[in-house]
């Protein structure tokens, strides 16, 4: 038997360092063996962050909007 799950957000405040540093290596673990598979809605240049937050502000906005530098 299978078990499915998603992960819609999180916060984390006030976290200690080395606990930090364990949860950011298994994110990057996660990512890296395929075991995460984040929703990228689209890629903007910097310069285009007005027109990112009105997207994600929109009603049935979904997935991630990437700003590149």
């Amino acid at each position: 038997m299978t078990r499915g799950g998603a992960v819609f957000g999180m916060a984390i405040w006030d976290v200690p360092d080395a606990e930090a540093a364990e949860i950011h290596a298994a994110l990057q673990a996660g990512l890296g063996n395929g075991a995460l598979h984040p929703v990228i809605a689209s890629e903007l240049p910097l310069v285009s962050a007005p027109e990112a937050h009105r997207r994600i502000m929109e009603s049935g906005a979904r997935g991630k909007i990437v700003l590149i530098p």
